[in-house]
């Protein structure tokens, strides 16, 4: 692994917002991308299939593997625990997040000559861990140094000759206990110790892993679904080894599944390939709500919405639309049309579904798309859009939302600082040379990465809550 710093070009950046005291940094991406075509709307229209299909593509390359796998029959046995809600953060975040970080260059790890897919970290915010489509993952200190060419020293590789994945990694998770749990498209998971570089193979999928997620933190439970039709759930408690670790497994779809997210701890909606959305009951052990073409195309983002009641979901598609269900009336209450162009025929695949876990956010839906756009909701105004921020020139690849701020990168590197209450834009970072995949917030630290296979760390200390 190798710490290094970069030029960064200092220029103004639009911002929405008060710039005066707003520090704007740029540093201009490869210019490898391909221009949107003009003319009628016939090609613009073609030229936006194509974008999407690309776009699409870059998330996740199709390795269907065996149509079906070994299921487990009947109920999956939940333990009895309190539905996980979001913490709820209060004070707003001031200072160097709201300004831009005092060192602009950040600490730059390049860990890998290959793209990097996926980040999260441990919950005493010391490390995290990135995937990447070499197949290791990378485990990388955050935790304050004053000396930026030592920040990255005790950056470890989780992959051995014995150990490992074969195949892309989709997806980390860090357990509470700073185990790892990893995703990938050799149809495996694996559960590395918190120390070493040892993990235990958990088999049970027959196709490549899109995800995997906690279900139940308190009880060790996470799930997994994939490119097998399947929703795995697995307990990753140190009592249990070996088979005895996957408690349940459901047929969920007639198509690969693209994403997925939970409602309560006994229910998670999938959505798949095919466009169907679909809501999975682990105590009954089958699907209990089905809604066919769901959209046109394929169903790209969940979102199991947080209201009190926990009864909603959200759904993303290919076709730029964001449709509004209610599991208690078992219907679509809105098909909104957030990420369309109906004047140039255009459509961007909606990638991104959030809600703010802050004070005066729980009736605010977040949504980034294809189109470069993203859109800010008020759910008690009948999703009007409250905000719409069009400052992206490429694909969106991430979006992070905490307390009142909304981070998102792009397909050329830039990242984007909004905040969601007012509307403004912050600040803008070059954090990248390629698209930034992952984006990650401690109470100190911003973290990005991405396609040039850096994990990049800025230190936001200071006066950061008010």
């Amino acid at each position: 692994m190798v710490t290094t710093s970069r030029l960064i070009r200092y220029e103004e950046y639009a911002s929405s917002g008060d710039t005066s005291d707003n520090l704007s940094i740029f540093r201009p991406p490869p210019n490898r991308l391909k221009k949107k075509p003009s003319g009628n709307n016939s090609a613009n229209m073609q030229y936006s299939h194509r974008a999407n299909d690309a776009y699409l593509g870059a998330f996740d390359t199709v390795r269907v593997g065996q149509t079906t796998g070994e299921q487990k029959k009947g109920p999956i046995s939940i333990p009895s625990i309190s539905c996980e809600l979001r913490t709820i953060s209060e004070g707003d975040w001031s200072g160097s997040w709201v300004r831009g970080p005092k060192d602009a260059e950040g600490c730059l790890s390049s860990v890998s000559d290959r793209p990097l897919t996926c980040l999260s970290m441990n919950d005493s915010q010391s490390h995290v861990v990135a995937g990447s489509t070499d197949h290791a993952l990378y485990v990388v200190p955050i935790a304050d140094n004053d000396d930026k060419r030592r920040r990255g020293n005790g950056c470890k590789k989780l992959y051995t000759k014995k150990c490992g994945h074969s195949e892309w990694v989709t997806g980390a998770l860090y357990l509470s206990d700073d185990r790892i749990v990893s995703a990938a498209m050799d149809s495996r998971l694996c559960l590395w110790n918190a120390s070493g570089t040892n993990c235990e193979d958990l088999i049970g999928h027959a196709g490549s892993i899109t995800l995997v997620k906690n279900l139940a933190r308190e009880s060790s439970l996470v799930f997994s679904a994939g490119y097998d039709k399947t929703v795995r759930v697995w307990n990753v408690g140190k009592q249990f080894r070996g088979k005895t670790r996957e408690i349940g497994c459901i047929k969920a779809t007639s198509a690969p599944i693209l994403d997925a997210d939970t409602q309560s701890a006994q229910k998670i909606t999938v959505g798949d390939r095919d466009g169907n959305v679909r809501v999975i009951d682990l105590e009954k052990g089958t699907v209990v709500q089905a809604y066919a073409n769901a959209h046109r195309g394929h169903t790209t983002s969940i979102l199991g919405s947080c209201d009190n009641d926990r009864n909603g979901i959200y759904s993303g598609g290919q076709d730029g639309i964001v449709n509004v269900w209610d599991c208690r009336q078992k219907k679509c209450l809105a098909s909104l049309e957030l990420h369309t162009d109906k004047k140039e025929g255009k459509a961007g695949a909606v990638g991104f579904l959030a809600e703010p876990s802050h004070s005066g956010g729980e009736n605010i839906l977040i949504t980034g798309g294809a189109d470069g756009t993203i859109n800010v909701l008020d759910k008690r105004q009948s999703h009007q859009v409250v905000h719409k921020w069009i400052e992206h020139q490429d694909y969106i690849y991430s979006l992070h939302v905490s307390h009142q701020l909304c981070f998102s990168g792009d397909g050329q590197g830039m990242l984007h600082v909004h905040d969601w209450r007012n509307g403004h834009l912050l600040y803008g970072l070059g954090a990248n040379q390629a698209a930034i995949r992952a984006i990650t917030t401690s109470n100190t630290k911003l973290v990005v990465a991405g396609d040039d296979g850096s994990i990049l760390t800025y230190d936001m200390s200071g006066d950061s809550v008010l």
